[in-house]
């Protein structure tokens, strides 16, 4: 794989910084309105820029008012206890074969983030059947799974079900280590 030297991450908590970027060159975070809105609530999005152009992009919460935005699934998460939301990743399909290596170094920025503003609990979804992701995550970060949902919805309805994962559960998309 070709050596990336320009690469660039910025942290982007209110609009007039997201404004600075464009004037700076970088290219904008969105071409709608929804991103704006999450900065306005209190997101903050965590931008990684190959040379000037947006290669990945992760939005973490900090309140239920920025969480609500763009948000379909109603995934519980306990703000006043000092938690946070990571979602909304997206990635530049044409850098796609670089951005895996960017979303783990994201990543890992976003825990030492909320690990310095006392932040004791990030909570993010991953589809079961996403196994780079979940192997991604288990290997080079250490996170493994805490539960199992369960999301349906029908008409109006949105109900979201979630069990806690035992100790020694068969995880079967965590990697085997043999002795």
């Amino acid at each position: 794989m070709p050596r990336i030297r320009d690469f660039t991450l910025k942290i982007v908590s209110t609009n007039q910084q997201a404004d600075e970027l464009v004037a700076d060159g970088f290219e904008p975070l969105s071409q709608g309105g929804i991103h704006r809105e999450r900065l306005k609530r209190g997101a903050i999005a965590f931008c990684m820029f190959v040379e000037r152009e947006l290669c990945h992009i992760s939005w973490v919460a900090m309140s239920k008012q920025a969480k609500d935005i763009g948000t379909v699934v109603p995934f519980p998460v306990d703000f006043s206890n000092n938690e946070a939301y990571l979602g909304w990743t997206a990635k530049n399909p044409k850098h796609l074969r670089i951005s895996h290596g960017f979303s783990v170094y994201v990543y890992f920025q976003v825990m030492q983030f909320l690990r310095q503003r006392g932040i004791t609990v990030c909570r993010f979804r991953v589809r079961k059947r996403n196994t780079i992701a979940q192997n991604s995550l288990a290997k080079k970060m250490g996170i493994l799974p805490y539960g199992e949902g369960l999301y349906l919805k029908l008409f109006l309805w949105k109900i979201w079900r979630e069990k806690p994962l035992t100790p020694g559960h068969n995880m079967q998309w965590l990697p085997r280590h043999s002795n």
